[in-house]
């Protein structure tokens, strides 16, 4: 698990590589925890561990302007609305043709 604070490292290499395909599924990219295994959260029903956009806003600014990446997972991070909104403008100024966002607790907006 790479968590928040991965991302930001992974952002980086993003600007200065050819990565065309990117898989950060089941990575806790919010800084949250959830047990895959029993399929179900970690603690009383719920997501134990503090959210924060703080990966996705790196991760965003990464793809941003990218026209290399073309595949992205993150499938399994449980992202969540605040997440999808960090995401929604780069993704707009990139050329990714496959995007996998299934199971990030997102709502329709």
């Amino acid at each position: 698990l790479i968590g928040a604070d991965g991302l930001v490292a992974i952002s980086a290499l993003l600007s200065s590589t050819k990565i065309t395909s990117l898989n950060l599924a089941k990575n806790q990219l919010c800084d949250v925890s959830y047990d895959f295994n029993a399929n179900h959260a970690v603690r009383d029903g719920r997501l134990s561990g503090a959210y924060t956009t703080k990966g996705i806003a790196a991760l965003a600014d990464g793809i941003r302007g990218n026209m290399v990446l073309t595949s992205l997972s993150l499938e399994e991070n449980f992202i969540g609305d605040q997440g999808c909104i960090e995401l929604a403008d780069a993704l707009t100024q990139a050329q990714i043709a496959s995007l996998n966002l299934h199971m990030n607790g997102m709502g329709v907006q």
